[in-house]
């Protein structure tokens, strides 16, 4: 009997033993489930963190490709008026120094406004008082400065990442286009502005940019635009509708040497022939980016 009952004790410690380890088991299957489900919902909640992140920044970055769109096409809207107040020092200047010192202190006024957007490169140019004018050759940017992409997207697609939505290579071109007739009106309108009329009358202006040809890599420096404008002719431009102005710059539509700048050496055969020369441009200057109020 006593046999039987420590038999029996046994059995029962046996199974007490094998229901405390179902229950240990069972406790840490749900354990394991339970971090995986955690680990699950952690990942998918840093998906979508990072989802929004990556669609925020697809809106910061469209917006500033498009407020940079919006500056180009604004370059003629905010003009300051500072450069009134260099129309004395300039003819002192000239009563001193003659034209080269008219050439000299207006460059030192134009120096003095801002350039944030980087537009205008080096410049030269030579004063001839017995016509009073004001012959002006500029190195504006090349097309890179329009920006190529036209909007960044979301790519919910693994991996998840923001893309680049190219601009047409025609946008890019009318663009650009628009940008130098813009750049070569406000121009004028600056060196009109810094100087005194009596002295200075008319205003021969000529856009280059530096570049290579395609075919040979050879640098150039091909000339875009050129522009022959007098005070009278300023004063009649819209100057707060700049696509109005467009049309002042020898052209009503795009030109077609515009649209690959690198390609030639030649002169734009859109140009205006001015009655001073710039073979003999002396003078290289820096000219930051703003206009002038009036003329």
């Amino acid at each position: 009997m006593a046999g039987l009952g420590s038999s029996e004790g046994e059995h029962e410690r046996r199974e007490g033993n094998r229901g405390t380890e179902e229950v240990a088991g069972r406790t840490l299957l749900k354990a394991y489930q339970d971090a995986r489900k955690a680990k699950a919902a952690a990942e998918r909640q840093a998906k979508l963190a990072r989802t929004e992140v990556l669609k925020v920044e697809a809106v910061e970055r469209t917006t500033q490709m498009r407020e940079r769109i919006q500056s180009l096409e604004g370059v003629l809207l905010h003009r300051p008026t500072s450069l009134y107040s260099h129309r004395t020092a300039v003819e002192n200047a000239f009563n001193s120094n003659g034209p080269d010192g008219l050439v000299e202190a207006l460059g030192g006024a134009l120096a003095e406004l801002p350039d944030s957007e980087s537009l205008r490169g080096e410049w030269r140019a030579v004063f001839a008082p017995e016509t009073r004018e004001l012959v002006v050759e500029m190195d504006l940017p090349g097309q890179e400065v329009v920006p190529a992409v036209a909007q960044y997207r979301f790519k919910a697609t693994a991996p998840a990442a923001v893309v680049p939505q190219p601009r047409k290579e025609v946008e890019v071109k009318q663009q650009y286009s628009r940008l130098v007739a813009r750049l070569a009106l406000r121009a004028i309108n600056e060196v009109l502005a810094a100087s005194p009329p009596s002295l200075v009358d008319v205003v021969a202006f000529n856009d280059h940019v530096r570049s290579k040809n395609r075919a040979t890599g050879k640098a150039i420096r091909p000339c875009l635009v050129s522009v022959r404008s007098s005070r009278a002719t300023s004063r009649t431009l819209c100057w707060t509708n700049p696509r109005s102005t467009r049309s002042s710059v020898c052209a009503t539509s795009t030109p077609s040497f515009l649209s690959t700048p690198t390609t030639s050496n030649r002169s734009a055969p859109w140009s205006r022939s001015t009655s001073a020369g710039t073979s003999s441009l002396p003078k290289w200057m820096s000219w930051p980016d703003s206009t002038a109020d009036r003329t």
